[in-house]
């Protein structure tokens, strides 16, 4: 593949791209750090651990950051991202003819298979031009399976909104309570697979004061409104925690229903079709 990809460039613009590069290629330190494979006591290495530990050091085991907050690491980053834009720069007008090339073979206009909840089906839908989705509602007609033809269309929560100023942004777990008068979603503003999840009241369009920090993307309502199921994760990201959260209440009040203690498994809920029964896999 690579000969093909310098072929599509013009030899004259590769060489003059190369004669002007600017930025010198990062060079991340080295600090020796000495990690070890195998049996640890006090540490949860699984079910049958090697006996016989392998040490290996590692250089660079200092880039890693869980918190994403380390000026040093994200400065260097940055660095790379900035000095690969350079060395790449050649190749735009290739990548942007494989662009246009995959979105012509997509429908980016296009609505979603509606399903029915109570007296609503819902949907999403995409806009061409636009990043995200629009969570939409109808009313359901009696004895219908889709919605009417001439029925208004409701638009519950528009992602390219919520994204708005941020650098990324993922929405997970969108889902209306049982009486369908609120909506709950989840989102996550720095790409690490934490959420926090907000509530807004459907007929005002305006947010609860109640929100979820620091949990996992799934939204589960109880048999009402006024009960919400989430679940957290311990340092290493594992699902391993399901709580309760009463609408109208702190998150610090929240009651703990489960915790899973062995590292090897984590946790999932959810509800059955009923809506009746929680789910904990």
């Amino acid at each position: 593949l690579v000969p093909r990809v310098f072929a599509a460039v013009p030899r004259a613009q590769f060489r003059f791209s190369r004669a002007m590069t600017k930025l010198a290629a990062p060079i991340a330190r080295q600090e020796p750090r000495e990690v070890i494979f195998g049996a640890v006591e006090g540490e949860n290495r699984g079910s049958n651990p090697m006996k016989n530990v392998v040490k290996r050091n590692d250089p660079w085991f200092w880039l890693r950051d869980d918190d994403r907050k380390s000026e040093e690491i994200l400065g260097h980053l940055r660095s790379e991202n900035a000095f690969t834009e350079q060395e790449v720069a050649h190749l735009r007008p290739l990548m942007d003819k494989l662009y246009d090339e995959h979105i012509s073979h997509l429908k980016e206009t296009d609505d979603q298979a509606p399903y029915r909840s109570g007296d609503w089906f819902y949907y999403t839908r995409t806009v061409k031009g636009l990043s995200y989705k629009f969570h939409c509602r109808k009313p359901a007609g009696a004895g219908l399976h889709v919605p009417a033809e001439d029925a208004s269309e409701q638009v519950l929560l528009d992602e390219n909104k919520v994204a708005e100023g941020k650098p990324q942004c993922v929405v997970q777990g969108v889902r209306p309570c049982p009486d369908h008068k609120l909506l709950g979603y989840s989102v996550d503003f720095k790409g690490d697979e934490t959420y926090a999840v907000r509530f807004l009241n459907l007929a005002s369009d305006e947010y609860l004061p109640d929100q979820l920090d620091g949990v996992t993307g799934a939204v589960v309502w109880g048999t009402t409104s006024d009960w919400v199921f989430y679940r957290t994760q311990d340092e290493a990201k594992r699902s391993y925690k399901l709580w309760r959260h009463k609408m109208g209440q702190n998150q610090e009040e929240d009651v703990c229903l489960f915790t899973e203690a062995d590292e090897l498994f984590d946790v999932h809920h959810g509800k059955t079709k009923s809506g009746r029964v929680l789910v904990l896999v």
